[in-house]
């Protein structure tokens, strides 16, 4: 689910997207709501993408499952162009695995790893 703010015009995602990880158990239902924030960015201004929570640093590093100090924690709010550009990674994903965008790791399929095991079918 998502909400989009028309004051602001901040799009607030959730939990569905947002900086770090994406745990995506279906990903075809995860991918068609994709395509519908892809088609709501046509037709609304978005100032930035909003989602709930933060697990990576200002440099990309992935901050280790169940921390609790974040000292460099990238910010919350995103500019549109990285959910546009994970949209773009999306569609070029076919397999179980793990892949960054830059500012988001898609977790597809892999709900018992995380982005720091040394795991076969962990890619970038």
């Amino acid at each position: 689910m998502a909400y989009y703010d028309t004051y602001t015009q901040i799009l607030h995602t959730g939990d569905m997207f947002y900086r770090g990880r994406c745990y995506i158990s279906f990903w075809g239902k995860w991918f068609t709501s994709m395509k519908r924030l892809m088609a709501f960015l046509e037709d609304h201004p978005v100032t930035h993408v909003v989602g709930c929570h933060v697990e990576i640093s200002r440099t990309g590093q992935d901050y280790p499952y169940g921390i609790t100090c974040q000292p460099d924690e990238a910010p919350m709010h995103m500019p549109v162009e990285v959910l546009k550009h994970a949209y773009e990674v999306a569609k070029t994903i076919t397999k179980p695995g793990i892949y960054f965008t830059g500012s988001v790791f898609l977790c597809n399929e892999t709900r018992d790893a995380t982005t720091i095991d040394r795991i076969a079918y962990a890619y970038d």
